[in-house]
């Protein structure tokens, strides 16, 4: 109730319209993400589960050729 109230309170008084500029908030956005993004991974590293792989694994001898 408190935030509505002070959002109703910013929008119709100018003096608390202040200019904002679009770098600063794509760096934001970019910073969260990726803060978010390192705790997740993390968390699926230490439970076992990896998104990606770092190429093809091979099984048995002949690297994953077939032997005709």
């Amino acid at each position: 109730m408190r935030a509505t109230i002070v959002a109703m309170f910013a929008t119709f008084f100018k003096f608390v319209d202040i200019p904002v500029f679009w770098p600063i908030l794509l760096v934001y956005f970019l910073a969260l993400v990726a803060m978010t993004m390192k705790r997740q991974i993390m968390h699926m590293i230490q439970h076992g589960y990896v998104p990606w792989s770092r190429g093809k694994k091979s099984y048995g001898k002949g690297g994953g050729k077939s032997n005709k």
